[in-house]
């Protein structure tokens, strides 16, 4: 017990600084569709990616529902950079070709309710936080709900063909 505390008190007066995440250039590059309405699902490509759990999109400080991560034909990039020691992050002059033509990382989100007509889009992940780009809102999508038109819904008979009309 006295040598566990020993270490705790010689490790918390180091002033070597502890990195808890590996910070890379992120970036996001496009999203498709570029213009969309809330509830739509947009596709932003970019990288380098690293797990659905760990990555947030946010549009305008609104956090996006993150619904699928890809990392497609990266299997040779992810090769290269190890057999020439690169770790994810690093600039890999040897993988750069490879990486460059073949490896496209996306993340797909539910674009979230805001309140103008564009915002910026951000991800950030284990490596770091991305640029931003603009995405646009063409309106809002179709709830049901009847909109300030007046218009009324006509019903719609869901109800069981069975006659119930004995019980």
């Amino acid at each position: 017990m006295f040598a566990a505390f020993l270490l705790l008190a010689l490790f918390s007066c180091s002033s070597s600084p502890v990195t808890l995440a590996q910070n890379c250039d992120v970036r996001l590059a496009t999203l498709a569709p570029t213009t969309t309405a809330a509830g739509d699902t947009v596709r932003a490509t970019g990288g380098p990616m690293t797990t659905v759990w760990d990555t947030a999109v946010y549009v305008d400080g609104n956090r996006a529902e993150v619904i699928a991560l890809d990392r497609e034909g990266c299997e040779a990039c992810d090769t290269c950079k190890a057999d020439n020691s690169c770790q994810s992050c690093d600039d890999c002059d040897a993988c750069d070709a490879i990486c460059d033509t073949d490896c496209v990382e996306s993340v797909d989100f539910i674009a979230p309710n805001i309140s103008s007509e564009s915002g910026q889009v951000a991800f950030y992940n284990g490596h770091g936080q991305s640029n931003a780009i603009p995405l646009m809102y063409s309106g809002q999508t179709d709830t049901g709900v009847p909109s300030d038109s007046g218009e009324i819904p006509s019903p719609v008979d869901s109800g069981s063909p069975e006659d119930t009309s004995s019980l």
